[in-house]
């Protein structure tokens, strides 16, 4: 990579095990600033969608944790998103579910259905589509084996998404 270190003025390409030291060095916090700030980048519309997507913990194949009854949990990634310039404001990263009962509509609930506004409603697929490109570009799961670092990493590749677009 001769532009990026010439870019950075490097002689020569540090060890894998620095960046992995200088990744744990910085503190979730630090993350999310970077993260804000690449939203200034983008222009945006002040209008945002939240959609989840799920990242597997592992890449080992389902067959093979099938046939050795390994379980490994998923990690669930909510986004919010904004609608015209698909930039990612804010990632929340969990490991359980949300159990959400089934709603029984009422003429109640089809008044306040009646209320949305289609134009927006029907922008919910941004979302999607940035959850789909995330996981096309840069994959389905995480590397880190800790789960500390599985929440950085994934704050990174929607750093990493904005700063794309960006350019």
């Amino acid at each position: 990579m001769p532009r990026v270190r010439s870019a950075l003025n490097l002689q020569e390409i540090p060890s894998p095990s620095t960046l992995c030291k200088a990744f744990n060095r910085l503190d979730m916090a630090v993350w999310r600033v970077l993260l804000n700030l690449s939203v200034t980048l983008l222009p945006t519309n002040g209008v945002v969608e939240i959609d989840a997507a799920v990242f597997d913990r592992s890449h080992a194949s389902k067959h093979y944790m099938k046939r050795t009854k390994l379980t490994i949990q998923q990690l669930k990634v909510t986004l919010l998103v904004d609608t015209r310039s698909n930039a990612i404001f804010d990632v929340h990263v969990t490991t359980t579910r949300p159990l959400i009962k089934h709603r029984e509509f009422s003429s109640l609930h089809e008044a306040w259905n009646a209320r949305l506004d289609a134009d927006l409603y029907g922008q919910r697929s941004q979302n999607e589509t940035v959850n789909s490109r995330l996981k096309r570009k840069y994959g389905a799961f995480v590397h880190s084996r800790h789960w500390w670092k599985q929440f950085r990493e994934l704050v990174v590749v929607c750093l990493t998404h904005n700063i794309d677009k960006a350019l």
